[in-house]
């Protein structure tokens, strides 16, 4: 059965609630301590302003400051990416953004009273915004626990985009781990030195570690996971290393993982009808699964292919270089229209129902800030946002694939929610 597989081998959205919320949520995290905002600004979202005055909460105000501070600091730190960085946010500053975050969602927790549809309304849109502005990570990480001659860490970049939509990063790891952490920082310091975008150095010291990109520092603690002795040695990390080569693109052992920094963790399975039995709706998800194997591709070719190729074309400025792009996405569009019309799967799940049954079981997952890892054939993302016509996902698997949006028919053709893991 294909559900044993395992992975691994923007245009702003609606801010209003669309989903059928009937109290405010927010995920269940330890709320991070409250500290002053790190930049000066003003909220300048004129969606987010005219629902936060609708809100009558004394404590409103410092978080409106905090709010405004980190979107200052996304815009600021947005600019930093480019094809170089695979367009992922750098320094010091990245760490302080997470943080930032983690504090307007504990901000949000304390306003009252919950039920209060202006407070459901003003949560709801922060959370998508949150959800919106959260950094991306590219699969490029330290070599640790990758596959051989592949990268194949698409799960725990993926886990650690979702975990810093909480606000959670490095710093959450439980201070009982540090020692185990550095045994195997020291057999990994090779690994380490070439880490890419770290912010406080690139050597074996617990502060150089908590400046690592957040997927770097989650190969090093799901080493950690395999490790029983108190002073592990050189033997026993590299045998804890290849477990969790193995492990890493399992979802029990992501969402142990997830709950190692404090964020609960749960399956998500897709019931694509209501009406009918667990046993039936697993059955139509592995119809799906079969249908991804064939049709999904990759970056080179098939649906994926095609996706990315129209992306490319949707973001592209200059007339000419748009004309050209185009020209490739039509080119390539005849060679997948059988895949994207469901010709093999439209009568077991049609895309109304497969549309219909991502927005009920997802939405409101999206509403309430959780992140949501979203898997496909032979592969993990995160999904941000859906709208009526796309879902939008950050993929970690290409730099031209940060924030991307995909047709249902896209998403339905590469196999999307054949299994899905919800954090917070």
């Amino acid at each position: 059965m294909k559900t044993t597989y395992v992975a691994g081998n923007s245009a702003r959205r609606w801010f209003a609630p669309r989903w059928n919320v009937s109290k405010r949520d927010v995920p269940s995290v330890t709320p991070a301590a409250i500290k002053p905002s790190p930049v000066a600004a003003k909220l300048d979202d004129p969606t987010l302003v005219a629902l936060a005055a609708k809100v009558h909460d004394p404590k409103l105000a410092t978080l409106l400051d905090h709010l405004a501070g980190v979107l200052a600091l996304n815009k600021k730190l947005r600019a930093t990416r480019s094809q170089a960085t695979y367009f992922e946010v750098k320094g010091k500053d990245r760490a302080v953004m997470v943080e930032r975050i983690g504090v307007v969602r504990a901000q949000l927790a304390t306003l009252g009273p919950s039920e209060d549809p202006n407070i459901v309304a003003f949560c709801v849109a922060v959370n998508h915004r949150l959800e919106e502005i959260a950094p991306y990570h590219f699969q490029l990480n330290i070599p640790t626990i990758e596959s051989p001659e592949k990268w194949s860490t698409c799960n725990v970049t993926s886990l650690a985009m979702c975990l810093e939509v909480l606000g959670i990063g490095p710093s959450s790891y439980p201070a009982s781990e540090h020692k185990k952490l550095l045994a195997v920082a020291s057999v990994f310091k090779g690994d380490i030195a070439q880490a890419r975008l770290a912010a406080d150095g690139t050597d074996a010291s617990l502060s150089s570690l908590m400046g690592l990109r957040f997927p770097d520092f989650l190969e090093l603690a799901a080493v950690v996971e395999f490790i029983t002795s108190a002073e592990p040695g050189h033997d026993e990390v590299v045998a804890a290393a290849v477990k969790a080569v193995r492990a890493k693109a399992q979802g029990p052992f992501l969402k142990e993982l997830a709950r190692k920094f404090g964020a609960p963790a749960k399956d998500k399975p897709i019931r694509w009808d209501p009406s009918r039995t667990r046993d039936e709706n697993r059955e139509t998800t592995d119809k799906l699964n079969d249908y991804d194997s064939a049709h999904r591709g990759n970056g080179g070719h098939g649906v994926e292919q095609l996706s990315t190729a129209r992306n490319i074309a949707e973001k592209a400025t200059d007339p000419k270089t748009k004309a050209a792009d185009t020209k490739r996405y039509e080119a390539l569009l005849p060679k997948q229209r059988a895949a994207l019309e469901g010709e093999g799967i439209e009568k077991d799940l049609s895309l109304e129902s497969y549309k219909s049954a991502v927005i009920r079981e997802l939405a409101p997952e999206l509403d309430a800030g959780r992140g949501v890892i979203a898997g496909l054939y032979m592969h993990w993302t995160r999904l941000y946002g859906i709208d009526g016509d796309h879902i939008l996902v950050q993929d970690p698997g290409a730099w031209n694939r940060t924030e991307i949006n995909l047709t249902w028919a896209e998403a339905r053709a590469m196999g999307y929610f054949w299994a899905t893991i919800v954090v917070g």
